[in-house]
């Protein structure tokens, strides 16, 4: 049997045999003695849950909306329909099973647990400690084949794996052999595989950084691989890593179809290159949010976005930046915080920084900002959408800063716009509008092209030959040659 920093090691080596790996830990030894009793199975997973409840008070209203949800449910065993406030909050999938079923508290357990990963070092310590691993086990063999399930814990195991204390737990108790089944799965299942690649990264004792849970590494997922670039994705408005970077969706029936080409394609046209995806939550409105969210304005939420990507070793190489509107105002925000700092760290990833790529960056604010005061069901402007009114002073000055930095600094820079309309609204009310128009997307300076596509399309190739890969990869392969880092 291998040690942990062996097994590692093996799981982030390309085509390794998943025989050499520990199976999980087998059912009848997952449970812990509570109040001098054993415990194991779904009795555990809401002991532990009872326990994060009643110990645990700095968390988000979200995970203590679905930690009340999960006990009631679970104390009940009835229908309680009348208890949801935001029913909204549950995917429809699930909504539509009789109350309250079995798939529907796990859910909720789920939903809790993934808030609590995300509550800090000592909130994950006692998850560790009182036996998460062991629930997350429990979960992954009854929903084997529920991606949407399997894709909540990966997101669990991948958010404990940034503290060092986790680590021998994902030895003792099987995972390692689970997370490299992951990272070579199916590119379609991106979720795990992602929350895998994360996962192993942090584990890797030879590496100084960490993955927290806003940045995924997405290329090279596998050890001893050469890398002279980096490659930052930033998505936008509604967006997320797993969808935002997909193939158009006029080829989601080839067989080809790819979910991720920042993944699928660019690695492959590209060498010795890493590619990392930020990863945050945003919304249009404030009406029927999910979960009530810290209200984070765009220099916010770029200084989070900021750390996450530094502590992830972003900086110490070359860096070509890309995003998707709100995105782009991001990245613009990136570094003019990194100019305006005497940080010698910040300075640093401002050195490196050579390029921009933007699509449909609304550079000068956005029609969009208007849209949710005379769309049906959407009447309380988010703080984003706030912040991208058309000719908002944020942006405006954003953009003079900006400007100032890529022509003292000289740094290469293309834009892409959108020509065609996009729709947004409820179900009784449809508008259509440019979200960004060309004026608004064309940054003034560098390269700019107009795609024959819509708003959220600009950055979903059709295939590798659409103007908005082609171009992108021309470009990013300039730079690179520029560098002399090929």
């Amino acid at each position: 049997m291998c040690d942990l920093d062996t097994a590692v090691k093996l799981a982030r080596t390309e085509n390794v045999d998943p025989r050499l790996f520990a199976p999980p830990i087998t059912s009848h030894l997952r449970l812990i003695i509570v109040k001098k009793q054993l415990v194991s199975g779904d009795d555990l997973s809401f002991l532990l849950l009872k326990l994060l409840h009643d110990t645990i008070e700095d968390v988000s209203e979200c995970t203590k909306y679905f930690t009340s949800l999960a006990l009631k449910a679970n104390e009940v065993g009835a229908s309680f329909d009348s208890e949801i406030q935001h029913v909204e909050m549950i995917p429809e999938g699930i909504r539509k099973q009789n109350f309250v079923s079995k798939y529907k508290l796990d859910w909720f357990l789920a939903q809790s647990l993934l808030g609590y990963s995300k509550s800090g070092e000592k909130t994950c310590e006692k998850l560790i400690e009182s036996g998460v691993f062991l629930v997350l086990h429990n979960l992954r063999e009854k929903y084997e084949n529920d991606n949407e399930m399997l894709a909540v814990v990966a997101k669990i195991v991948s958010n404990l794996s940034k503290y060092p204390q986790s680590h021998q737990h994902f030895m003792s108790t099987g995972w390692i052999g689970i997370l490299c089944n992951w990272l070579n799965s199916d590119s379609n299942v991106l979720e795990l595989k992602l929350a895998a690649a994360k996962c192993l990264y942090n584990l890797d004792r030879d590496i100084q950084f960490s993955l927290s849970d806003s940045v995924y590494l997405v290329s090279p997922m596998y050890r001893n691989k050469t890398v002279d670039c980096d490659i930052v994705f930033i998505h936008g408005l509604l967006g997320r890593v797993f969808r935002t970077w997909r193939q158009s969706d006029l080829c989601k029936n080839d067989q080809d179809y790819t979910r991720c080409w920042p993944l699928d394609w660019l690695s492959k046209d590209i060498s010795a290159i890493r590619i990392m995806a930020a990863d945050y939550e945003t919304y249009l409105s404030d009406w029927r949010i999910e979960c009530p969210t810290e209200k984070l304005t765009l220099k916010d939420r770029g200084e989070y976005i900021l750390q996450s990507l530094i502590a992830a070793g972003i900086g110490n190489r070359p860096i070509i930046w890309i995003g998707h509107s709100m995105g782009g105002l991001l990245i613009k925000q990136i570094l003019v915080a990194c100019e305006e700092s005497n940080s010698p760290v910040l300075k640093e990833v401002l050195r490196n920084s050579k390029a921009t790529v933007f699509y449909s960056v609304p550079h000068r604010g956005s029609e969009l900002a208007t849209w949710p005061t005379i769309v049906y069901n959407v009447i309380l402007p988010s703080t984003e959408v706030k912040e991208l009114m058309k000719d908002s002073p944020v942006l405006l000055s954003l953009q003079n800063k900006f400007l100032n930095i890529v022509r003292k600094r000289q740094l290469h820079c293309i834009s892409f716009a959108e020509t065609l309309k996009s729709k947004l609204g409820a179900k009784k009310v449809k508008i259509k509008s440019l979200m960004v128009s060309k004026e608004s997307a064309n940054l003034g300076y560098g390269e700019f092209h107009l795609l024959s596509t819509d708003h959220h399309s600009t950055c979903k190739p059709v295939n590798k030959n659409s103007d908005s890969y082609r171009l992108t990869l021309e470009f990013i392969l300039d730079v690179i040659n520029n560098l002399n880092i090929s």
